[in-house]
């Protein structure tokens, strides 16, 4: 069993491919739980090349942020094998409160991809929803409070509140997180 989380495609193709990569090395039958932030074509590739090898690859992609984590309350979203993935779910249940199996390879990663465009879309509108504010006259620092404590500011975008309230992203990007 081999279970990787890394930052990016570039980052997982390096680790994975090659003559001293994760599946040049690892042996037959063994099983890949690919975690990382990742495309769903990096996540067929490696699926396919986990076939050549006889090592079965997943790709669960993690949905939530570190507080989540500590909490115990992630999700994952995994793609590949059924059997394979249900075999790992006591691996799962280690580190999620709740993890979904969304079809063959790639498709956990594009789950994550679907995850992370509502996410984006909603920060930019809480972001409009705050200039709005601001410029209607509310104090920024109330905003952000009552903001953080209505049923519309889901528990992903609470930290992200926090971090505009203490003016992390105004110095960089006036109005926007």
């Amino acid at each position: 069993m081999r279970i990787s989380c890394l930052p990016n495609d570039e980052a997982v193709l390096s680790v994975y491919q090659g003559p001293e990569g994760v599946l040049s090395c690892a042996n037959p039958g063994s099983v890949v739980i690919e975690m990382s932030t990742a495309s769903p074509d990096t996540s067929r590739t490696l699926h396919r090349m986990g076939i050549e090898r006889g090592i079965d690859v997943l790709d669960v992609a993690i949905s939530g942020s570190t507080p989540a984590a500590e909490q115990g309350t992630l999700t994952l979203l995994g793609g590949g094998d059924a059997k394979t993935f249900d075999a790992c779910q006591p691996i799962f249940s280690a580190v999620a409160n709740q993890y979904f199996h969304l079809g063959p390879s790639g498709s956990g990663t594009a789950m994550k991809l679907v995850v992370n465009t509502l996410l984006g879309v909603n920060m930019q509108a809480i972001a409009e929803a705050v200039a709005f504010g601001e410029k209607a006259g509310l104090d920024r620092e109330l905003l952000l409070e009552v903001l953080a404590k209505t049923a519309v500011v889901s528990p992903a975008h609470q930290n992200k509140l926090l971090r505009a309230e203490s003016d992390d992203y105004s110095r960089q990007f006036p109005l926007k997180f």
